[in-house]
C-alpha cells in the first residue's frame, strides 16, 4: 500500500493520464517476491528492461509508424519472447512488454519520444515505490528467507541420510 501510494502521487505528478504505469510497475515488482533482497533486484530488473525496450522502440516502432504487417510480426515476436524469458529473466521480459507497448500505441498514432521516455519515468518511480516500501516496512531479509530454505534442506538430508542408515542396518 505504501509503495503504491507512493508510484500514485508521485505518477500523478509525471502523468495526470498515465499514472497507472507507476502503480502497475510498483505492484509488478512486488508479486512473487519474498524478501527485501529479491524485491529490489526485481525493481532493478523492471527498470532495466524497460530502458532496454525503450531504446529498441526508438529503432524498432517508430519507423514503423504503425504498418501493419511489420507491427503484426513484431507484436507476435514479442508476445513469444513475453511468455519464453519470463521464468528465465525478469529483464527480458520486460524488454518484450516494453517493446510490444511502443509497437502497439505506434498502431494508435500516439507514439513519441516522450511517451517512450514518460514509460521510462514511470516505471522508474513504480520501481522507487517498492523499493522505498520495501526498505520501511518489509520486515523479511534475504538472509532470513535463504538461512530457513538452508534449514529445510538440511532437515530433508538429514531424515533421507538417517532413512538409508536404517535401511542398511536392515530396520526397514
Amino acid at each position: 500500500t505504501l509503495g503504491g501510494a507512493f508510484a500514485l502521487g508521485l505518477g500523478q505528478v509525471l502523468s495526470d493520464q498515465r499514472w497507472y504505469w507507476a502503480v502497475g510497475a510498483t505492484w509488478w515488482v512486488f508479486v512473487n517476491t519474498t524478501s527485501r533482497g529479491e524485491t529490489l533486484v526485481r525493481g532493478f530488473r523492471r527498470v532495466l528492461g524497460t530502458v532496454i525496450g525503450i531504446a529498441a522502440g526508438f529503432f524498432v516502432a517508430i519507423p514503423l509508424e504503425g504498418a501493419g504487417a511489420p507491427t503484426a510480426a513484431i507484436v507476435a515476436v514479442c508476445v513469444f519472447g513475453i511468455f519464453y524469458t519470463a521464468a528465465v529473466s525478469y529483464s527480458w521480459m520486460m524488454f518484450f512488454v516494453t517493446v510490444m507497448v511502443g509497437v502497439l500505441y505506434g498502431v494508435l498514432g500516439v507514439l513519441d519520444a516522450s511517451l517512450l521516455w514518460l514509460r521510462v519515468a514511470e516505471t522508474a518511480v513504480g520501481a522507487l515505490g517498492a523499493v522505498l516500501a520495501v526498505l520501511v516496512v518489509l520486515p523479511v531479509t534475504t538472509h532470513a528467507i535463504t538461512d530457513a530454505w538452508i534449514r529445510k534442506a538440511l532437515r530433508c538430508v538429514h531424515a533421507c541420510a538417517a532413512e538409508a542408515a536404517e535401511r542398511l542396518a536392515g530396520s526397514l
